[in-house]
């Protein structure tokens, strides 16, 4: 369900019988153009999804990382766009 939201949904077929489809997700998630961690919380947060509490775990983890940067004089935006989901 949260390949079909991140639009890997034929994809997701083939990882069904890998030995670690969420990693194979994520890192096809991490090398596509415009994917950011807002994405994937709002994916997992989806009423077909409904990994809430996963979502929110990475928010607060994603948040303190940012605020920390932020005080280097990063924007949340240029911090974003440096992350690689893996």
């Amino acid at each position: 369900m949260i390949g079909d939201e991140l639009g890997f949904l034929s994809e997701c077929r083939a990882w069904e019988t890998a030995e670690n489809p969420t990693e194979r997700l994520l890192k096809a998630y991490g090398e596509k153009a415009g994917s950011t961690v807002r994405n994937l919380i709002k994916a997992l947060r989806g009423p077909k999804v409904g990994l809430t509490q996963f979502a929110n775990e990475i928010e607060i983890k994603f948040s303190s990382s940012t605020t920390q940067d932020q005080s280097k004089g990063e924007s949340s935006e240029e911090i974003e766009s440096n992350v690689e989901i893996v």
